[in-house]
């Protein structure tokens, strides 16, 4: 997103991506109740209750829409109690009931709209076949990465890998074989690394992986979890091997596409060394 419409972005800030669910679900229902406390202290002659929105966003964005909606029931409740409570006169209870229901109408419709729009941007930077993140994906997150390195001064790694004899599959069992294998490798990557860490497919029977605030030992370490996970596979394991390129960075490259490059050479060098194995670097 263009940095011109970071208005448009609730998350903008990359601490609030770094928050686990629970501390982010108190820090959202805390500023919602300070909303209400604020719409309280200020009175109905000023109109802060649009502030509501805010939380509302925020957790439909982290949280999902289930939380989304939850927020606006309460934000709905607290902009009505605040009408009761300043002594608003309305003709009837009919109104004041009239208006809640359009207020929390306008919540829900929010939390629609950014609900749709974070599917839509997740779908766009999901890999069809095997729905693990796809190269968009992976860029964005490791553009982000090297922001984060650079802020607070940690290593990442990066694995690069390509399944081998990948065309024999194809060629012996069929296409379906062969994406099936491809996601089973997909789900043996997720399941063998953490969930801050970003498992992509880039194409073909290429992966890659970025493992943040991770030295090379803890790459290595993933690495052969992964491996022996593949090697129980069905009628897969006698057959398939990786190649695998890991680079570990001591301190924040130029650029991510740099960073990338050096991993990628080195799973290249694997596949002239034979395949089947790992060439590792740790770049000062």
């Amino acid at each position: 997103m263009a940095a011109g419409n970071w208005w448009l972005r609730v998350d903008f800030d990359d601490d609030v991506r770094r928050l686990s669910k629970s501390y982010l679900r108190l820090l959202i229902y805390g500023l919602v109740l300070s909303i209400g406390y604020a719409d309280h202290v200020l009175g109905y002659q000023f109109g802060f209750s649009i502030f509501y929105l805010l939380p509302i966003i925020m957790a439909t964005r982290n949280l999902g829409k289930k939380t989304g909606l939850f927020v606006s029931v309460i934000g709905a409740c607290l902009w009505a109690g605040m009408d009761y409570i300043h002594g608003v006169q309305y003709p009837s209870d009919l109104v004041l009931v009239w208006n809640t229901f359009i207020r929390f109408t306008l919540f829900i419709i929010t939390v629609m709209i950014f609900d749709g729009w974070e599917k839509e941007k997740e779908n766009a930077r999901t890999d069809s076949l095997t729905q693990i993140a796809n190269r968009l994906a992976f860029n964005e997150f490791g553009e982000m990465e090297i922001r984060r390195c650079r802020r607070y001064n940690h290593q990442f790694s990066i694995i690069y890998l390509d399944v081998d004899n990948f065309k024999v599959i194809n060629d012996r069992f069929g296409h379906k074989s062969g994406d099936k294998l491809l996601v089973l490798l997909a789900e043996a990557l997720k399941a063998n690394f953490r969930e801050t860490d970003l498992v992509s497919r880039l194409g073909g029977d290429e992966f890659s992986i970025i493992l943040v605030e991770t030295d090379a030992t803890g790459a290595t370490q993933a690495l052969r979890r992964v491996s022996e996970v593949i090697e129980k596979i069905p009628r897969v394991g006698s057959i398939v091997t990786l190649s695998v390129g890991l680079v570990t960075f001591l301190h924040p490259p130029d650029s991510f596409e740099a960073a990338v490059k050096q991993a990628d050479e080195l799973m290249y060098l694997a596949k002239n060394k034979g395949k089947n194995c790992i060439q590792q670097a740790v770049v000062e």
